[in-house]
């Protein structure tokens, strides 16, 4: 396993992101968001540091308008050095709404949107993953995961190509969607409910 101190891996970094990252963060949870502040910190080994940082979620204004921040971004930076890191469940906003963070990464997709989406969530369930990377991300990580190795996924599924990740991801999506594992999201919830219900004696 390399370290952060590794010089290879530090110059494999220099030349994924040459220009520095755009960080863009969503939990409705406090202290997650503080803990992503320490995130944009061990990104700054990149070559142009992190360019800007935006931990949002604290409201569902916030929260409902990802899509329109992240695309604004991307128009002023460019895809390449975005990385979105959004929670999966958005929901502590006292009965204002909830934002799932693979119905962003859909709308982020269908808009040609092509940086680094990942999606974190504490589910560690089939039907979550699934729809996931169904919507279109680069990868699902785990609520228990520190700040090092949320920043070593971030560099592990940034390094290919875009053109590379843009054709990776559609086979995948249309493999998926020839199997018994393609499953309609609108109906997640449902999905979720029938999984965690009793069985009948």
């Amino acid at each position: 396993m390399t370290t952060n101190d590794d010089p290879s891996r530090k110059r494999g970094l220099e030349s994924v992101f040459s220009e520095g990252i755009v960080l863009i963060c969503a939990d409705d949870d406090a202290p997650v968001r503080l803990v992503y502040r320490g995130l944009a910190r061990r990104l700054e080994s990149v070559q142009g540091g992190v360019k800007e940082c935006k931990i949002l979620g604290a409201t569902y204004k916030e929260a409902s308008s990802l899509v329109s921040t992240v695309l604004d971004a991307s128009q002023e930076h460019g895809d390449e050095n975005i990385v979105c890191v959004f929670d999966l469940h958005m929901e502590n906003y006292d009965g204002q709404g909830e934002v799932l963070g693979s119905d962003v990464v859909r709308e982020l997709r269908s808009s040609g949107f092509d940086g680094l989406a990942i999606i974190r969530t504490a589910n560690e369930d089939d039907i979550s993953k699934n729809m996931c990377h169904q919507a279109g991300a680069d990868a699902v990580l785990n609520k228990r995961m520190s700040c090092g190795e949320v920043a070593d996924a971030i560099m592990k599924h940034r390094a290919p190509p875009l053109k590379e990740r843009s054709g990776k991801r559609m086979k995948e999506s249309l493999e998926k969607g020839r199997s018994s594992e393609w499953i309609d999201y609108r109906h997640y919830h449902t999905l979720l409910n029938q999984r965690h219900e009793p069985t009948s004696q």
